[in-house]
């Protein structure tokens, strides 16, 4: 494929520009021996790009002025009373709660739902803003991908503050940008497990945990707090981080003698959600370890196959629901004009079955 001519990408980067909001409305292109020194090329190279954003309707030129940013009108009316939706997983179990919650909400003020899904993937998350950034959403609800890590997209949500359209996150932040988050209080979450296996009598208690992940670090923190607090046994060593893509192989049977080596000597776990409860169930069933016999595990989230699994699997429950259903109340608050709200945090509550057992502690014979 043949590359596209000087004239093309100038085009095009100057286009990217005006979409997302690096030349705003009404701004003034710099003069075209400017953009000639700055992209190294001719002024007729320049004018053949300024024609085509004019033709467009993205730029206007006022002769003896120069060239302006056109304001975008939207062309699809539709879009006025549309939401978009940023999640990261289709086919998780967390999903259809968190997406039915949205969707209550939404309908009831007569707006719709435009659904993107990212994979929990950085670069797929980059493409589906855009789009929505072209589209102009009367809003963007979004749960970031790999909330824990470096923000790769930030440049982009600045751009869609730039371009005043209003946005809410869920379940993630990034510090520095007045963007409201509505999220689990994660760190509540760790904390409430970890204070759960106390009262049961443990003291040496491990983690398995997500790393790439918003929760998984504010539960992690949780769990250590009250652990400090409370002068419990425990090292670094008896925490297992994974990654997003680490889960089948971090969890499969090659990888049994790692894990058992974390938790060694611990007579109890927490675990960063029920999906990775129930990998360990697997991995002790392989290796002779029974539960809650001879280690204790603790979950998050509640997943209905918590219930069928045996031993039932004690849990936190989260109101996944109603942070989808607030986190659009809002957006729309936004939307409507009202003061923008403050970060909001749910908080989840044990739910006790069969899976962590109440261990007596050591007494002098």
């Amino acid at each position: 494929m043949s590359k596209p001519s000087k004239s093309v990408q100038l085009y095009n980067i100057l286009k990217n520009q005006i979409i997302t909001g690096k030349r705003l409305a009404g701004s003034k292109f710099p003069p075209e021996i400017e953009l000639c020194e700055e992209f190294g090329i001719s002024r007729q190279t320049v004018r053949q790009a300024i024609v085509r954003l004019k033709e467009e309707k993205l730029v206007e030129t006022i002769k003896g002025s120069g060239t302006y940013v056109l304001e975008r009108k939207n062309e699809n009316p539709v879009s006025a009373m549309t939401i978009g939706v940023v999640a990261t997983y289709v086919d998780d179990y967390i999903f259809p709660r968190l997406i039915g919650g949205i969707d209550d909400a939404l309908t009831q003020r007569g707006y719709r739902m435009q659904l993107s899904i990212t994979h929990n993937n950085v670069s797929m998350e980059k493409q589906q803003l855009l789009s929505l950034m072209n589209q102009r959403p009367a809003g963007i609800l979004i749960e970031p991908a790999k909330s824990a890590l470096i923000w790769s997209n930030r440049e982009i949500f600045e751009s869609i503050q730039n371009l005043k359209i209003p946005c809410v996150m869920m379940n993630g932040k990034i510090p520095g940008l007045s963007v409201p988050m509505v999220s689990i209080n994660d760190k509540e979450s760790g904390r409430k497990a970890a204070q759960y296996l106390l009262a049961c009598g443990h003291r040496r208690i491990g983690a398995c945990m997500k790393e790439d992940d918003w929760a998984g670090q504010m539960r992690y923190l949780g769990y250590r707090e009250v652990l400090n607090e409370y002068g419990a046994d425990n090292v670094d060593g008896n925490t297992v981080w994974y990654h997003t893509e680490d889960i089948e192989s971090m969890f499969g049977k090659a990888a049994d003698p790692y894990i058992l080596k974390q938790f060694e000597g611990c007579t109890a776990i927490v675990c960063f959600n029920d999906l990775i409860a129930m990998k360990l169930y697997q991995l002790f069933e392989r290796n002779g370890i029974s539960i809650p016999e001879d280690i204790s595990i603790i979950g998050h989230d509640d997943f209905q196959l918590g219930e069928l699994v045996k031993p039932k699997l004690t849990t936190i429950h989260h109101p996944i629901e109603a942070v989808g259903r607030k986190a659009a109340e809002c957006l729309l608050q936004i939307v409507q004009g009202d003061e923008k709200p403050e970060d909001c945090l749910l908080n989840g509550e044990v739910i006790v079955r069969d899976s962590v057992k109440y261990q007596k502690e050591d007494t002098d014979s």
